[in-house]
């Protein structure tokens, strides 16, 4: 096989991944020997033995693109240079990293890619974890040798809530185009153009908002630049703190504790929620509540509808099998209202956790308050203007990502480090005896939890298992042997229990490449088919990996927030009922807690 086949082969494997290892090849990489399996990347075999190559394009989510060049190095035998990121090591080599025609080479690349990108860094969002600005801090010139002509049109695109699209700064790496077709199956992005007039756009040049583009902010956690960024909603919020006739209270999901510390210099998983309570009542808060209060109330509305469900079915003399879908991810919700609109009716008709808790503020001793929520998804601008003018409780008023959010903390002159630990008030509607956490993983996860543990009387370990090695799709199993009582709370929804004996299946996705593969599965007949619920979540590693969360992002950091959340809560059931019933304790509760969808149509991608 040649070496532009091979290199065209490992582009094409799955994100981060190599070959299965048939045979070792030993190396050289200046001058140090490292034996790696055979189709190892030059770039990972450097970085296995701590010797550094600079890249742009690259990223451990997607699949290798060589498109920047900048990781050029030099394959002894080969008369031009090699990209390190696309090279798969197939023979023993000997590689060079470092020398003049190579620094010469990766200087020019710099220079060409600064002359495209027109940016003021001083009050770039972007400025201080830019990855074209590190590398012109080491690989650039001392001067500018293109200058971009100060009289071109600017072309920045805000037409998506939550999202900035500026095209001035893209250096066309194809993050976002790999980001959106690979990772996300959604191809709101692709490139157009030929030659010097190549760029990166959508379909008939629409704005992101009439585009497939979902919001789930994937593309902007992997953009190396300021060309797709996170919006900056802190001025709204300081207008509101600043009115001295306004009350303004804050609620914050424990996604964005887990995740907000990394602003301040702090590694990936360190749990800064006591701290950040006390950072938002200096900045002017009124009241700072815990978002995970409703995500306890949608997990027992979850349960409950489920076990309506499975009893209608026990009863039904057809087989009206087929899965219950969550929807408490606004951007897989926009998912199926584009892509998949014939399983809307699959989905329970419920809020999300962050726009609920806003309606449940406002309902119980919050109606005239202007109401923030941090967030750590883009997507969750889209939810409030779907239940906007639907005759639902209006939720939240503005919502600041975990990224905004520490943007306001540090324009209030805060540290976190520095801070003492506070507390988070408790609302009218969450009874004081009531666990605030419930469990672990996320959604899928705790209903299931919920679900064994309300059906048998005890707790269970719920393990979900990749489905065919697919990091995307898994599925727990559950076997109830023996049943408890039905308490009175859910005897209107269920008589009895026994009809749930045996195995029960669960599944959970990851990022709405899998849950494409999750419906085929579904129409085929598969495993997902036999799932009496499924939780979906649309980014990878669900809202740990979400668009509004810090960069960079990679599995081993979204493990690390995932950790720092499972280590936080409370892992029982015990009056989650009675705060399901005390929140929904309103003359309307569907106008609190419902959410109604509307299909797109279908789009082909």
């Amino acid at each position: 096989m040649s070496a532009a086949k091979k290199r065209k082969a490992v582009s094409k494997k799955q994100p981060g991944t190599c070959q299965a290892p048939s045979a070792l090849v030993r190396m050289e990489i200046d001058g140090t020997p490292v034996t790696v399996p055979m189709g190892t990347t030059i770039l990972d075999a450097a970085a296995s033995i701590g010797i550094p190559i600079p890249t742009l394009c690259s990223h451990p989510d997607l699949c290798r693109s060589g498109n920047c060049r900048i990781c050029c190095v030099r394959v002894e035998g080969q008369d031009a240079l090699q990209s390190a990121c696309v090279y798969p090591i197939a023979e023993p080599i000997r590689v060079t990293t470092g020398g003049r025609d190579i620094r010469m080479v990766r200087q020019h690349i710099v220079e060409l890619l600064l002359a495209a990108h027109r940016g003021t860094c001083t009050t770039c969002r972007r400025s201080d974890n830019c990855e074209l600005r590190a590398l012109a801090a080491s690989w650039g010139p001392d001067h500018l040798l293109f200058e971009k002509p100060e009289d071109c049109p600017e072309r920045e695109d805000a037409s998506m809530p939550g999202i900035v699209r500026d095209m001035d700064r893209c250096i066309l790496c194809r993050r976002c185009v790999r980001t959106c077709s690979d990772l996300q199956a959604v191809g709101a992005f692709e490139p157009v153009g030929k030659g010097d007039d190549i760029t990166v756009g959508t379909f008939a040049a629409r704005p992101l908002k009439d585009s497939l583009c979902i919001a789930c902010g994937q593309c902007v956690v992997r953009c190396p630049t300021a060309a797709l960024s996170v919006a900056d909603g802190t001025d709204r919020v300081f207008a509101a703190l600043d009115d001295p006739r306004r009350r303004v209270v804050v609620s914050v999901s424990p996604f964005v504790s887990a995740a907000i510390a990394e602003e301040f210099g702090c590694p990936p998983g360190t749990w800064m929620e006591s701290r950040l309570v006390t950072a938002l009542r200096r900045c002017g808060f009124d009241a700072v509540y815990d978002a995970h209060l409703a995500g306890n109330v949608l997990t027992v509305a979850q349960m409950m509808a489920l076990l309506k469900e499975l009893w209608i079915r026990f009863n039904s003399l057809e087989d009206t099998r087929r899965p219950i879908l969550s929807s408490a991810c606004s951007a897989w919700v926009r998912w199926v209202e584009h892509f998949a609109p014939d399983v809307l009716d699959w989905l329970f008709p419920l809020r999300g956790p962050d726009d609920l808790m806003g309606a449940l503020l406002r309902a119980h001793g919050e109606p005239d308050a202007t109401i923030v929520a941090a967030v750590p998804c883009t997507a969750c601008h889209l939810e409030i203007q779907r239940n906007s003018g639907t005759g639902a409780v209006r939720g939240p008023d503005a919502m600041l990502t975990t990224v905004e959010l520490a943007r306001m903390i540090r324009r209030s002159g805060i540290g976190l480090s520095s801070l003492l630990e506070g507390a988070f008030d408790r609302p009218s509607f969450a009874p004081t005896d009531v666990m605030p956490r419930y469990p672990a993983h996320g959604p899928g996860s705790a209903v299931a939890s919920l679900f064994i543990e309300t059906v048998t009387g005890s707790r269970a370990d719920i393990r979900f298992e990749e489905v065919g090695g697919d990091p995307g799709l898994s599925v727990a199993r559950l076997t109830v042997d023996a049943t408890a009582e039905v308490p009175d709370w859910l005897y209107p929804y269920i008589p009895q229990f026994n009809c749930l004996r045996g195995d029960i299946l669960f599944g959970r996705v990851s990022g709405t490449a899998a849950a494409r593969r999750m419906l085929s599965d579904i129409r085929a007949g598969g495993v997902f088919s036999r799932c009496a619920f499924i939780e979906v979540s649309a980014c990878p590693d669900g809202c740990a990996g979400g668009g509004g969360q810090p960069v960079p992002t990679s599995p081993d950091i979204r493990r690390r927030r995932l950790e720092a959340v499972h280590a936080a809560v409370t892992a029982t059931g015990s009056g989650m009922h009675r705060l399901h019933g005390a929140a929904l304790a309103v003359p309307d509760p569907q106008r609190l807690i419902g959410a109604s969808f509307e299909a797109r149509g279908r789009f082909l991608v």
